[in-house]
């Protein structure tokens, strides 16, 4: 008796989507999926976020670590420009950098 599985359709996407990495300097005992969660629920136009590197060194600050985050912006409305993606990143980063203590790289 085989079970017979439903395959399910996903249309592709209407537009295109913008790509950006974005790399903090965080406090080293942060909890990252809190700042995840974070960046994903800042702005309806973010998609889609992964954590592309976690780094720690004598390089960084003291307890300190660099986190690289990978981010998809996308409408499914419109086409996103440089213009709007920029302005949502500047608020982004301002916003993140104060509630984390953060800085850019």
């Amino acid at each position: 008796n085989l079970k017979q599985k439903t395959k399910k359709f996903t249309p592709l996407q209407k537009y295109p989507s913008i790509y950006r990495d974005l790399n903090f300097i965080i406090n080293l005992y942060l909890n990252i999926i809190e700042t995840q969660k974070y960046i994903f629920k800042f702005h309806s136009n973010i998609k889609n976020l992964t954590i592309s590197d976690i780094y720690t060194s004598d390089k960084i600050e003291n307890n300190k670590k660099s986190v690289v985050y990978s981010i998809e912006y996308y409408d499914e409305n419109t086409t996103l420009n440089k213009n709007i993606v920029d302005e949502i990143e500047k608020k982004l980063i301002s916003e993140y950098c104060k509630k984390f203590d953060a800085h850019l790289r």
